[in-house]
């Protein structure tokens, strides 16, 4: 996708790409239905990904749809349309974390607060993982 602009993908109309890593790209987007702006994260799949770990992809996914944290961006729905696998999330405007960190000198004490709230987030991920992976194996032990 990248010409991204008035393009559609489910419910949601695209409107710019926002940044990109490794594993997605992160677009702007308008909720068709709810008339809401999200971010809408496209997720980069190798071609040759087998469908049993498609299918364990988007499991995770969706349990994030019932995370809700301080300091974890809400993740709304998890779909797929045309075989992209999207997340729509909140829209969420300001400095990543490395930005916010090179922006301007900041105190010792300043820079603690923030990764501590940074690390609860990930905490809060992980936990929330853990917990499906533990459902997930136990409803698929013999």
């Amino acid at each position: 996708m990248s010409e991204s602009s008035g393009l559609k993908l489910g419910r949601y109309e695209l409107k710019g790409k926002l940044s990109a890593d490794e594993v997605s790209v992160l677009y702007g987007a308008l909720d068709l239905h709810s008339g809401r702006r999200v971010a809408l994260r496209i997720i980069q799949l190798p071609s040759t990904i087998e469908p049993s770990a498609r299918e364990e992809l988007l499991r995770r996914a969706r349990a994030l749809t019932t995370l809700r944290h301080p300091n974890v961006t809400p993740v709304y729905e998890v779909g797929e349309d045309g075989g992209e696998i999207f997340l729509a999330e909140e829209l969420l405007y300001g400095p990543t974390l490395e930005q916010w960190l090179l922006e301007r000198r900041r105190g010792w004490r300043d820079i603690c607060r923030t990764y501590m709230q940074a690390g609860s987030g990930l905490l809060a991920l992980h936990a929330a993982a853990s917990q499906y992976a533990r459902r997930a194996a136990n409803t698929e032990l013999l």
